[in-house]
């Protein structure tokens, strides 16, 4: 009896640890995937200027203004002088909290180029794991969490976002387009009761939230399409 005791004992310390292998190695093998769409994502980075994008000069020049005026005038206001005479940010209420992280590296010390480039390499991070987390919520499975982050990712219209234009608040608007998405395929995806479907609202809502934060124009974009996405599948919630 105690030698079968100890054999059972020794199989299952065996177990939790090829399972903790399994794990570790998978969770490794899911994050050299994510920087490397990731690293992909910001090769245009690697050039010695920054890409001259519509928006970039507006986006340089209210980093700038954030950064000269954080803590001696509240609350900022950013009108069409400060923006190069470009009154598109102004006009559409556009929200300026994500220009924040660029004025928090220009506070570290970098410049003006190295902390705009440094800002779009963590919305590209922030895209390619917010992406993942999302696909692999809604449809169960690792691989099509990854395959989905690298076609959101690498969506052509997001990188001419980025780089042809140059707009940060989109940019990071774009993060977070994944949790709306999901949200609503999980919530019209199958029938439910108001318990089962309130964590989907709430994170449907973050998203919502985040979206409004970042880009008021995209933000009403998605809202739209998600109210027709709604009304074409028929379900209310």
């Amino acid at each position: 009896y105690v030698d079968m005791h100890k054999t059972v004992h020794r199989q299952i310390r065996n177990w939790n640890k090829n399972m903790k292998t399994k794990i570790s190695s998978g969770h490794f093998r899911t994050l050299l995937i994510l920087l490397a769409i990731t690293g992909i994502a910001s090769l245009p980075l690697a050039k010695n200027a920054l890409i001259a994008g519509r928006d970039l000069q507006v986006s340089l020049s209210k980093t700038e203004t954030i950064l000269q005026n954080l803590g001696n005038v509240f609350p900022l206001r950013l009108l069409p002088c400060t923006t190069l005479d470009y009154g598109y940010e102004a006009a559409s209420f556009q929200s300026d909290l994500f220009y924040l992280i660029p004025v928090l590296f220009r506070m570290s010390g970098l410049g003006p180029e190295a902390a705009f480039k440094l800002s779009l390499l963590l919305a590209n991070a922030a895209c390619a794991l917010v992406a993942y987390l999302c696909f692999r919520s809604c449809f169960g499975q690792e691989n099509i969490g990854l395959t989905g982050s690298m076609l959101f990712t690498w969506c052509p219209y997001r990188i001419n976002e980025i780089y042809g234009n140059g707009n940060l608040g989109e940019t990071f608007g774009w993060c977070f387009l994944p949790i709306v998405l999901s949200s609503l395929t999980e919530l019209t995806a199958e029938d439910m009761d108001p318990k089962q479907a309130a964590p989907l609202c709430r994170r449907l809502a973050l998203g919502f939230s985040l979206l409004l934060l970042a880009s008021t124009s995209l933000c009403f974009v998605t809202a739209v399409m998600a109210t027709l996405f709604f009304l074409f599948m028929g379900r209310k919630h």
